[in-house]
């Protein structure tokens, strides 16, 4: 969580990303190299449909071992909502 506050990334200026990522890389590493984990999922929600409970920016880091039983693809949700062609999605992206 940075110390400055950003409601979520959408606010959060590239300086102040990139030294919260470098932050959220160097503890990462540190619990894989040290800890005795096999990697870790990184959780950020951004605005209230994506789940973000408080207007602050912050990066959940989930710390993983193999076989925790959280599954070996990792756990993450399916999107029923998520209706659009992929393709359409790209060409939305690309203006």
């Amino acid at each position: 969580m940075p110390k400055t506050h950003v409601t979520n990334i959408l606010d959060c200026d590239e300086k102040l990303l990139n030294k919260l990522f470098l932050t959220v890389k160097k503890v990462s590493n540190r619990l894989v190299d040290n800890c005795g984990y096999n990697g870790v999922d990184l959780l950020c929600a951004n605005g209230e449909a994506a789940g973000q409970s408080l207007p602050h920016f912050y990066i959940h880091i989930i710390h993983r071992r193999s076989g925790d039983g959280l599954g070996e693809q990792g756990e993450w949700p399916n999107f029923l909502g998520a209706s659009k062609n992929i393709m359409d999605v790209y060409q939305e992206l690309r203006i």
